[in-house]
């Protein structure tokens, strides 16, 4: 019976155990289950993580190569632009004096001022085309001095195609009338040529010019141009201007040139030019000479002449040292004279200028020059003099 039993007990027991390793099994089975279907959203949204930071990875490596391009291409562009620009600029002015005589009541009087500022901008497009704007700061430098500042104004914008030996401007450009005389002179720095400085033509003018030689060594030369004789100030009237150069020269050392001009002012007066300059230069001497003749007509019939003759040398005295004289006669008074920059001149006498000084190169591009100025209106007359002392001082670079 004990047997028995015993058996009937083991036999419970181990169904026992059994339905409640059944239960266990079923149990875990369905925790599984459960765990897995609570953590499925999230794996989900863990493979979509990892989906999108792979698509940022690609993006990234995009973004490098992209912006490793970009960088390239900026860096040739610019490799581009320092190999075809130029740019550059150049300074002066002076400390000045005007002693007993002077006019416009600036006698005694004494100071400092820059007279001129540029910044030129030089592109070479292509090897035919290029361009330039050249910015310039300046002063009114009239009697007496308003204490006005410096202004900017653009002196140069033009876009200039070559094809051969010729040259098209188009733009604000120079005009024939004094560009040959100025790089003769070469001292601008000290004063203006004539025709600039008594305000009866101007450097500048908003048109089109061309420019070029009739043969292969450049023994004849022109210069042609159709602007609106404004200078480069804007202007809404039909008055425009025409002129023409024409050079002849023989060698690198002589040459001559002719100028002719018709300007019309519209409800002012129409204005001729006519105009001659020589010149021999050799590598430490060069001497120019030029006769002017302006004419002008006013709408009521009234004709205005003003001749002007000018000549000047400059010459070598060593290395470093150069020297210059200069002299200007005006043979009719010019209603402008008190007009003229930097210089207290009458308008009711005919004027004459006299320049002389040296100039001094210690380093690179640097100038000093020691000159002076004196205006006179009566040959007989010694005492009336208007004398200029400066100390001028040309930087460019």
């Amino acid at each position: 019976v004990l047997q028995d039993t015993l058996l009937k007990s083991s036999n419970a027991d181990s169904e026992s155990v059994d339905m409640v390793s059944s239960n266990l099994l079923a149990d875990k089975s369905n925790n599984s289950e459960l765990l897995t279907n609570r953590f499925e959203p999230y794996n989900d949204y863990n493979r979509l993580l990892m989906d999108q930071i792979e698509e940022l990875r690609t993006e990234i490596e995009d973004l490098k190569s992209a912006h490793s391009k970009e960088m390239s291409d900026f860096s040739n562009s610019l490799k581009s632009f320092e190999q075809s620009t130029k740019l550059s600029a150049y300074v002066f002015g002076d400390y000045f004096a005007f002693v007993p005589n002077a006019n416009n009541g600036v006698e005694n009087e004494h100071g400092f001022w820059i007279r001129r500022i540029y910044f030129t901008v030089d592109n070479d497009m292509t090897e035919s085309v290029s361009a330039r704007i050249r910015f310039e700061m300046e002063q009114e430098g009239s009697f007496p001095n308003d204490g006005s500042k410096m202004s900017p104004v653009i002196k140069d914008m033009y876009l200039n195609v070559r094809t051969g030996s010729t040259k098209i401007y188009l733009g604000i450009s120079p005009t024939p009338a004094f560009e040959q005389i100025e790089n003769v002179w070469g001292y601008r720095f000290v004063e203006k040529t004539p025709l600039d400085l008594q305000k009866l033509a101007s450097s500048r003018d908003l048109g089109v010019s061309v420019k070029g030689q009739l043969d292969s060594r450049g023994f004849f030369k022109y210069h042609a141009m159709i602007g609106n004789g404004s200078s480069n100030k804007s202007e809404t009237n039909t008055g425009k201007s025409v002129m023409s150069s024409f050079s002849v020269n023989p060698g690198k050392k002589f040459m001559v040139e002719l100028f002719g001009a018709y300007s019309s002012e519209t409800g002012l007066y129409d204005s001729y030019t006519l105009q001659s300059f020589a010149a021999y230069k050799t590598d430490g001497y060069r001497i120019g000479l030029q006769f002017s003749h302006v004419e002008q007509t006013a709408v009521d019939g009234m004709v205005t002449v003003y001749n002007l003759f000018s000549g000047f040398t400059a010459f070598g005295l060593s290395e470093k040292w150069n020297a210059f004289l200069r002299a200007d006669i005006m043979f009719q008074p010019n209603p402008n004279g008190n007009k003229i920059s930097y210089l207290p001149v009458r308008n009711d006498k005919a004027s004459n200028l006299f320049i002389a000084g040296v100039d001094y190169n210690p380093i690179g591009n640097l100038f000093f020059s020691p000159n002076i100025e004196l205006i006179t209106y009566d040959f007989e007359n010694i005492s009336n003099v208007t004398a200029v002392p400066r100390f001028t001082f040309y930087l460019k670079f």
